[in-house]
């Protein structure tokens, strides 16, 4: 439904699925009372969904990992230069450690 009310237009895909998918989405339909069409519909939604909280995550993991760092460095009263040393050197492992994000 678009948000003021009125129905949206719709525009029809088609995929292929396994059988063993096709069943599992037809389990899930008769189990929530409602159609294949539905389901199929609200799981593209929730994948959109967790794609987007995937992406927001990372984020926010760089963003703490950064804080993180920021914070030792303050507490090991670390001058600039030997600050930006230590960031090379953590950026180096995380490349080595095949983190490199």
């Amino acid at each position: 439904m678009a948000c003021n009310g009125k129905q949206e237009r719709t525009a029809q895909v088609s995929i292929r699925l396994g059988l063993s998918e096709h069943r599992d989405l037809k389990v899930a339909a008769e189990n929530a009372g409602t159609t294949l069409s539905d389901i199929a519909r609200e799981r593209i939604r929730l994948s959109t969904k967790q794609i987007e909280l995937s992406a927001q995550l990372s984020q926010l993991e760089k963003r703490l990992s950064q804080k993180v760092f920021d914070i030792c460095c303050a507490v090991a009263n670390l001058s600039e230069d030997e600050k930006r040393d230590a960031a090379k050197s953590v950026n180096r492992n995380r490349v080595q450690r095949g983190n490199g994000k």
